[in-house]
């Protein structure tokens, strides 16, 4: 039997010990996350990937490791397919508002300036306008009176002037309603000097009559 030194069994077991790998610290374990960065070109490289090194050990360190993988997280859930349709669709949503919101303004503003329009053209005076003696041109001015009622007027003139409102409700086919008849006279035309009864330009029906065409027309 082969009798093996002890000097030859001592360096056998110290070379044992020194290729075991050794073991990291409590404190390594507590600082750092994974393998320590040996080179300066992996140390660099990391830092430039957001982490922080840990000079002691070399090492990433488990908080920075922790506050990338956090942002990564978010990074990838606010980016999935179902995440990109929902911001989509707020996006829509808010554009949707703000042009509902611009729309109610501008009419809100139109409204107002229409109001102001009525009021003052309620506050000038009413001129009156004679049936049997105005031109078709003053004829067709007037509000209310539309071109080709001005021209059916001429062309009853021309074969008698008229006697009265009877009379005019009666030949021409453009005033022969009720309405567009107070709303002539509410606006200032007369037969003879007269204005139509209960419809004179400073009546209640006639500042209704002209309110009401104002709003339709404005």
């Amino acid at each position: 039997m082969k009798i093996i030194p002890r000097a030859s069994l001592l360096i056998a077991a110290v070379a044992a010990v020194a290729c075991k790998p050794s073991q990291p610290s409590a404190d390594y374990l507590a600082v750092c996350e994974g393998q320590p960065l040996r080179t300066v070109e992996r140390r660099n490289q990391a830092m430039e990937d957001g982490y922080e090194i840990d000079r002691r050990y070399n090492c990433i360190t488990k908080q920075s490791a922790k506050v990338l993988a956090e942002q990564k997280a978010l990074w990838e859930a606010a980016n999935t397919p179902e995440a990109k349709a929902a911001r989509q669709a707020e996006f829509e949503r808010r554009v949707s508002e703000s042009k509902i919101s611009l729309e109610a303004k501008a009419e809100a503003e139109a409204r107002t300036e229409r109001e102001r329009q009525w009021t003052a053209a309620e506050a000038a005076p009413i001129e009156t306008v004679e049936i049997n003696s105005a031109t078709e041109l003053q004829l067709a001015g007037l509000q209310g009176l539309s071109a080709d009622v001005a021209h059916q007027i001429l062309e009853e003139r021309t074969k008698a002037r008229f006697k009265g409102w009877d009379d005019v409700v009666r030949r021409v086919t453009g005033l022969s309603a009720a309405e567009t008849a107070v709303r002539a006279s509410a606006f200032g035309l007369t037969v003879n000097g007269r204005s139509l009864d209960s419809a004179e330009p400073d009546s209640s029906m006639a500042r209704y009559a002209r309110e009401k065409w104002l709003r339709r027309n404005g």
